[in-house]
């Protein structure tokens, strides 16, 4: 009930890889499989869906690393006095 789905791969029975893979509103209460091998998911609510995964193609744009120090985040006029920066 999470609303999440989430990706496991293994190897033999030992955990490798573990990840959210995408946060929805749909209520996931099975999966399903096409005869070319895709992967489908069932979304219980009034009428009942039929959802497909899609990779997002922005997610491979390269993104700025996130600031390690609070210097970076432009939070503050002067890190050192607390001051807070403008808005």
């Amino acid at each position: 009930m999470t609303r999440k789905l989430w990706g496991t791969r293994f190897d033999g029975d030992k955990v490798v890889w573990h990840k959210e893979l995408a946060q929805g509103s749909q209520r996931v209460v099975a999966f399903c499989q096409d005869n070319d091998g895709e992967l489908y998911f069932l979304n219980y609510d009034e009428i009942g869906t039929i959802h497909q995964m899609v990779p997002n193609e922005a997610a491979r744009e390269h993104r700025p690393d996130f600031p390690t120090k609070l210097s970076q985040t432009g939070l503050f006029a002067s890190v050192k006095d607390h001051v807070p920066a403008p808005g």
